[in-house]
This record gives structure tokens, C-alpha cells and sequence, in this order.
């Protein structure tokens, strides 16, 4: 009804009247520079509280434990260190300030680099809160939606044929 072609919604996937196709699952796993853990022994999950947790009054700290197995943790008495957004939480964590919770897609490139290392395996998902591309449904055929969509869900599974403005073609 506003004249919008596409949008990008957080979610779990259902509106009426909206088609909707999944580019980015939202989920977060414990991410951290390898500077914080030089000569910190870690064999376990609740090893993680030897560090320094960045924003741990974020509603993911509870989840992370929870799904660790750990139960509930209390962190009322640690410093609160609220930095709002996945990119300055990874900077902070880059340079030593601690432990952050972040979705592991957007610092691929970080973790592959080593300027962060995930501690452990457990990446939990948050299924109701993931990010789709919507479109009205009664427009699907319309070739600019077709086009924009058949591009961005390319992007999103990494194999897209032309490169994003500014960024290089993927090699062979």
C-alpha cells in the first residue's frame, strides 16, 4: 500500500500478504581477541567466566548459558559495559575488552583474519528474529522485485555472480 517494493524484516518469517525469503539467520556465539586468552586456561564453558563479558547485562548472556548447559548465571555484579551494536561490540572484543556475543556471519572475515576466535562451538540460534526480504505477494512476478531478489538471496548464500558496489568478484 506505501508504493515499497521490498523491505528487509526482523522476524520469524510469516506475514500475511508478504512473500518472505530468509537471507540471514539471526544467532550469536562467544567471540573474543586472542589476546584475552593468552595464558587463560579454557576447558569449558564456565571457563568463559574468567573474562571479562562484554555487556553482560544483554538478554543473549542468559540464553548462552542456558544453551551451555551452565544455567543461570548471575552477572549483576560485573561492569556493565552496554555498547548497543554488533559493530562496536566486535571492536571492543578485537581489542581485548572482552568476551562479546555476536552473530558469527558478520565477522567471518574478522574470525578468518584471527583478529577474533570463537571459544567454543556452541552458536545458539534465534529463529524468531532472523532477516528476510519481503515483497508483497501479489507483486512476486514483477521482474525488478524477481531481479533484486534472485541478486540478494545470491548474496546471501555467497555465491553471487556480480560483485557487490565496492567489493571484488569472489575467485574460482
Amino acid at each position: 500500500r506505501d508504493g515499497i517494493d521490498l523491505a528487509l524484516r526482523f522476524g520469524n518469517g510469516r506475514w500475511p500478504g508478504l512473500e518472505a525469503h530468509l537471507l540471514l539467520p539471526n544467532r550469536f556465539t562467544a567471540l573474543c581477541s586472542p589476546r584475552l586468552i593468552e595464558g587463560v586456561r579454557i576447558d569449558s564453558h564456565a571457563d568463559i567466566l574468567k573474562l571479562p563479558l562484554l555487556g553482560p547485562r544483554d538478554p543473549w548472556w542468559p540464553m548462552w548459558f542456558e544453551a551451555a548447559g551452565i544455567g543461570p548465571v548471575d552477572l549483576s555484579d560485573r561492569t556493565d559495559l552496554a555498547l548497543g551494536s554488533q559493530q562496536y561490540k566486535a571492536m571492543a572484543a578485537m581489542g581485548g575488552q572482552g568476551v562479546a556475543l555476536l552473530n558469527p556471519a558478520f565477522f567471518a572475515e574478522d574470525v578468518a583474519a584471527g583478529r577474533l576466535v570463537q571459544l567454543f562451538e556452541l552458536v545458539v540460534d534465534l529463529p524468531d528474529s532472523n532477516c528476510w526480504l519481503v515483497y508483497p505477494k501479489t507483486r512476486r512476478r514483477a521482474a525488478k522485485i524477481r531481479a533484486f531478489r534472485d541478486w540478494a538471496l545470491a548474496e546471501a548464500r555467497g555465491d553471487g555472480a556480480r560483485p557487490a558496489p565496492g567489493r571484488p568478484l569472489r575467485g574460482p
